[in-house]
């Protein structure tokens, strides 16, 4: 399993980048930066997008993936979320006043964008060149959000979306862990300093804070924890304070890292 991450910011200043990852060159989880760090061929290898909820910062460029693939006939961009998620989509967004309706759209034969629903903890298969599967869990955000587990040959990670405390996803991480034996990396949100926890609370996101207390869920140790979706103006806040935890399995997503699994 490839993972590039073409963003991974909690908010967008110079250098900065909203959350997308790409899996194996195909798959998106999250599309908050993708069209300004692919070209367009390698746009055209994207065929599937999960989103992990609606909100801008990991929906944005889907307006811009979809309109640089008008001229890809029979080649649809599939796109997968809750059902709110996708009722937003259709209410919200591909209304033809926010961005043209690319779900009505049609080149050649198909539309642009199908639009399709997921069922929390129901595999997906993904990927036409690879076999992977993945499975939306429910996560504790602001409005209606998932989590994915992403699961390959003998190997899975976890990416968390936009969260507060959460249980579920270490439910699925231990059994992937300690069952499974096959989980590879955590990628879970970190978005504002201690400092700010109030604030973290109310808007249900984590803070170093309540991902210390996260982490004691966490059965087995060993397996690296990637932190993103850190709001820039509090990075070095939120840096120093990871730091001081002295946790060697944690460390802070890069924007252009790769990893293979």
């Amino acid at each position: 399993m490839k993972i590039q991450v073409l963003g991974c910011n909690g908010g967008i200043i110079p250098g900065t980048r909203p959350p997308s990852f790409l899996i194996n060159e195909e798959i998106l989880i999250d599309a908050g930066h993708v069209t300004g760090q692919l070209t367009v061929d390698q746009q055209d290898k994207v065929r599937q997008v999960f989103i992990t909820h609606f909100h801008l910062d990991h929906t944005k460029d889907l307006a811009f993936l979809s309109d640089n693939a008008y001229e890809r006939q029979g080649l649809p961009i599939t796109v997968y979320g809750s059902k709110a998620t996708i009722s937003d989509f259709k209410e919200h967004f591909f209304n033809d006043h926010t961005w043209p309706d690319f779900t009505k759209i049609k080149s050649g034969k198909d539309p642009v964008v199908n639009l399709q629903e997921l069922i929390p903890n129901v595999d997906r298969k993904a990927g036409k060149t690879s076999e992977v599967a993945v499975r939306p869990f429910p996560v504790n955000h602001s409005i209606d959000a998932f989590g994915y587990l992403v699961i390959e040959g003998g190997s899975s990670v976890i990416f968390s979306g936009d969260t507060g405390p959460v249980d579920k996803l270490w439910e699925i991480a231990n059994n992937e862990a300690l069952n499974f034996n096959r989980l590879k990396a955590i990628f879970i949100e970190t978005s504002f300093p201690s400092s700010l926890q109030r604030v973290a609370d109310v808007s249900f996101h984590l803070t170093p804070y309540t991902l210390k207390k996260e982490l004691e869920k966490f059965k087995t140790g060993g397996i690296p924890v990637y932190l993103y979706h850190l709001k820039p103006r509090y990075y070095k806040i939120i840096k120093g304070e990871i730091e001081a935890m002295n946790n060697d399995d944690i460390s802070i997503l890069e924007n252009d890292q790769v990893f293979i699994f």
